[in-house]
Parts: C-alpha cells; sequence; structure tokens
C-alpha cells in the first residue's frame, strides 16, 4: 500500500481475508465461466491478488492486459473489446480518458469497478448514461484488509449526492464510525455524523512487515468486540445515511487548519467534480509570507476547452472561469474554503497505481 513517506509499506494479510474477499465478489457480481476478468494491476499491488486468483474459483478466463494498455485509454477500449473482457477494474482518471473517447460499444463488459481513489459522482453519472447497461460498482477497501470491505451498485440516483456512497460492508466483514469520547476513547459517532472509518472481520491483516510501531497505531484492540479482536483504523472519513449506507468523506490527513478554521479539502474537491467543465480537481495547502492559503488545481472539461488566440486573451478567458468557479463555491462553502489560487494543468499528476500524487502539484 503507499505509504505517507513516498516510499511503499509492505502489508501482511491472511490468506483468509483474501479468499473472503474473492468468494464475496463472485456472487455479488454474479461471477461464473463465462466471464473474462481483465488483469490490469501489477502484483505489487492488492487488487491484483483477486483479478488472477478469483476466475479459477469459478472456471472463468483471465485476460492480462500489457502495462502499456492498461495505462492508455483509447488502447484500452480495445482491448476489452478484442479480449471479450467482461469484468474491468480502472482508476477514476483512467475511466474519465475513456469517456473522452470515441464511443465503443462494449457489447461483452458486463462490470466496471472503479478502484483506487474516490469516483466522483459527475464521472459516475457521465459513465451511466453512455453505458447504462454495464454495471458500475463502487467498492472500497484498503490493502491492510485484504482489499474490498464494502461495496455499493451505483445508479443515477446515487450520482445526485455530493459523495458517492461506498455502501455496505462484504461477508463477513464490520464497518464502525468512530469518534474520540471522553479520555480519547473510541465512541460511535451519532448516525450522519462524519467519523473515522474503522473495520473489523476477517479482513483485517496482522500489520506492517517491519514496523511494529505503525502496525500498533493502526491496528487497536477493538472496543466491541471478543477479548484479542482487533480493529483496523483506515484514516478515512465517512458518514453513515439513514438508509445504513455509508458514504466516503475524505482523508483525515486531507483535514488543514487555516486561521483557526478546520477544513476538509475533500469537500472542497467534491464541489468542484460537481461542475461539467472541470474534467479534474485538486486542492492542496501552500504556504506564503503571509501564512498558509488554498490552492485549486483544475483539469478543464470540454465544456471549458479555451478559444483564445492568444497568451493575454487566454488569461482573460481562464479568468473569468475562475470567477464562475468561486461564486458557485461561495454559495456552497463558506469563504474561507474558496481556494486563493487557481492553476490549469494539463493533467494531474499520478502515482505508478494511479493515485492522484498531491506532493508533486506546483507551488
Amino acid at each position: 500500500t503507499s505509504g505517507s513517506t513516498g516510499l511503499p509499506k509492505g502489508v501482511m494479510v491472511e490468506q483468509a481475508g483474501m479468499l473472503n474477499n474473492q468468494l464475496s465478489k463472485v456472487p455479488y457480481l454474479e461471477l461464473d465461466e463465462n466471464d473474462v476478468i481483465a488483469q490490469t494491476a501489477s502484483q505489487s499491488f492488492d487488487i491484483s491478488v483477486w483479478q488472477f486468483l478469483a476466475a479459477p474459483l469459478f472456471g472463468a478466463r483471465v485476460a492480462i492486459v500489457p502495462n502499456a494498455i492498461a495505462h492508455d485509454p483509447q488502447g484500452l477500449l480495445a482491448h476489452v473489446g478484442e479480449q471479450g473482457i467482461t469484468v474491468l477494474e480502472s482508476v477514476p482518471s483512467l475511466i474519465q480518458g475513456m469517456l473522452a473517447e470515441e464511443r465503443q460499444a462494449l457489447d461483452g463488459l458486463r462490470w466496471m469497478l472503479p478502484t483506487g481513489e474516490a469516483m466522483p459522482p459527475e464521472l459516475a453519472r457521465q459513465w451511466l448514461k453512455r453505458y447504462p447497461r454495464i454495471g458500475l460498482v463502487n467498492a472500497y477497501g484498503p490493502a491492510e484488509c485484504s482489499d474490498d470491505v464494502a461495496f455499493f451498485r451505483v445508479d443515477l440516483a446515487s450520482t445526485e449526492s455530493t459523495y458517492l456512497p461506498i455502501g455496505s460492508p462484504t461477508d463477513n466483514n464490520r464497518l464502525y464510525l468512530l469518534g474520540a469520547g471522553a479520555d480519547d476513547a473510541f465512541e460511535l459517532v451519532p448516525l450522519g455524523a462524519v467519523g473515522e472509518l474503522c473495520v473489523a472481520g476477517t479482513g483485517v491483516g496482522r500489520g506492517y512487515v517491519g514496523d511494529p510501531l505503525r502496525t500498533a497505531q493502526a491496528f487497536v484492540p477493538h472496543p466491541f468486540g471478543a477479548p484479542g479482536e482487533r480493529l483496523y483504523r483506515t484514516g478515512d472519513l465517512a458518514r453513515r445515511r439513514a438508509d445504513g449506507v455509508l458514504e466516503y468523506v475524505g482523508r483525515i490527513d486531507h483535514q488543514v487548519k487555516i486561521r483557526g478554521f478546520r477544513i476538509e479539502l475533500g469537500e472542497i474537491e467534491a464541489r468542484l467534480h460537481e461542475r461539467a467543465d472541470v474534467r479534474e480537481a485538486a486542492v492542496a495547502v501552500q504556504e506564503g509570507a503571509n501564512g498558509k492559503y488554498l490552492v485549486g488545481y483544475l483539469v478543464p472539461g470540454e465544456t471549458q476547452r479555451s478559444s483564445a488566440d492568444s497568451p493575454a486573451g487566454l488569461m482573460v478567458e481562464q479568468g473569468a472561469w475562475f470567477e464562475r468557479i468561486k461564486q458557485q463555491l461561495r454559495a456552497d462553502l463558506p469563504d474561507y474554503m474558496v481556494p486563493l489560487h487557481w492553476l490549469v494543468l494539463d493533467r494531474m499528476p499520478l502515482h505508478a497505481n494511479g493515485k492522484l500524487d498531491r506532493k508533486a502539484l506546483p507551488a
């Protein structure tokens, strides 16, 4: 799994946890011997295990996707058709790229599984409108818990929310939303409140390879479980809807404090992703002579492609666009959550696993 230091952390998980993950997917996705699962991840990532080991459980076939094709939207679309792939797992940025290509029939594809990072509701809506017949499943799961621990079948109604639901726990796993109570003891947060998402059950792993301190911090005694049972603290924030479905809100370490105000960067990004003229968005904190401030990073959508014929014209055009975005944010959020500066990027910097590389965002 990725580490905050920039170096990956090795995670030890139980065979029972990995098997449970695969056995949970088979009935949920209604997989059988006619399916072809795309192997898009390298063996260093947790999702690769189910991609190549689940198929023998029900007699299906694995289509190993060459690395160059797995990261090329046009090539991947063609490969899906050529190989008869029925189950495809891909990061949201690549799904966005696939939607930017000319529409392909994808007659054999039954399931699209976004992975790696949170999928913006607007992107999910675009996918469902183009491919209403192909099931879209938003899955959630850290490597420390043997991959997926929650599934949600996305429909158009669920894309109307600010956050795309991650659903309900998979078989033999339990999900809790916890906050710090008196004496820093864990307490369940009220319905609808945001808390840290914690996992218990078969999927919980042993810990980090060669790092007992980090293991002790993340894998803690289960406050409501049987003696000896452990709980994994994901560091993710979520809330539970009235119907019991969970919504992923963001990362605890993406909470920042500026001028005394606590800010959740993911909430700003979620608002930006609602706009049709924004293809990708990120918000980060930078620091100058006058203290910390927010910077918004935008990759324009198709409706915001520049028509300016000079640098001066481009600056005027982008300035007007930024002003429209800021007006929308001010209507939904407090002023202190509206970025002070804005930058337009051709593409977001990504790690090898497709997740946003926040440290590579320009200052």
